[in-house]
């Protein structure tokens, strides 16, 4: 499956490759992916899931950062409803003894 082509992803990429001072032989060492798909996303090809994917291990990013970038998510598809409160009743004796001496020094 491809993303639709966005203009983002190519930009993203771009700049992530510059952040780390890379070229085309260092991602691909990194990522596994060739040079000749950059060139290809650098002339507009969309990448699939999955390269999306390492693309964003491979820059150390979390892969919604590049999602985004690839036009596959919004900043409002990420709003998530709050998280329901812990069952303290579920919670180890341990793991309630560390998190209230880590709160408590």
């Amino acid at each position: 499956m491809s993303a639709t082509p966005v203009s983002g992803w190519w930009p993203f990429v771009r700049d992530q490759l510059d952040q780390k001072n890379w070229n085309g032989a260092d991602f691909q060492r990194a990522s596994g992916i060739s040079r000749s798909r950059l060139v290809s996303w650098e002339d507009g090809a969309a990448p699939t899931l999955d390269l999306i994917r390492t693309t964003a291990d491979a820059f150390e990013v979390p892969v919604v950062t590049a999602y985004v970038a690839a036009g596959l998510l919004t900043a409002a598809d990420l709003e998530v409803p709050a998280p329901l409160p812990v069952d303290l009743t579920a919670v180890g004796h341990g793991a309630l003894l560390r998190e209230l001496e880590r709160r408590l020094t």
